[in-house]
């Protein structure tokens, strides 16, 4: 069984032209949904950092850990994990 030698220069060539290949909205979509995303694990960061841990569901750690997935963690986290 051979290795597959991946080419990161032609890698990134792709991605730079696929990326180049978008049109300005949907460039200006995705970098949107980036800095939501950002704005979002920010956020849970910063409120895990000031909340008693009484005041949150499970432990902290686990909430900072399933924040770091993308789409998921921050929602959920807001949704389920802060008590009242």
């Amino acid at each position: 069984m051979s290795a597959k030698k991946i080419d990161v220069k032609d890698s990134l060539s792709a991605k730079l032209a696929e990326w180049k290949s978008f049109s300005p909205a949907g460039k200006a979509t995705v970098i949107a949904s980036v800095v939501a995303e950002l704005a979002a694990k920010a956020g849970v960061w910063a409120d895990l950092a000031k909340r008693p841990a009484d005041k949150v569901r499970g432990p902290k750690w686990l909430w900072a850990v399933l924040s770091l997935v993308n789409g998921f963690g921050p929602g959920a986290y807001f949704m389920l994990g802060r008590k009242k």
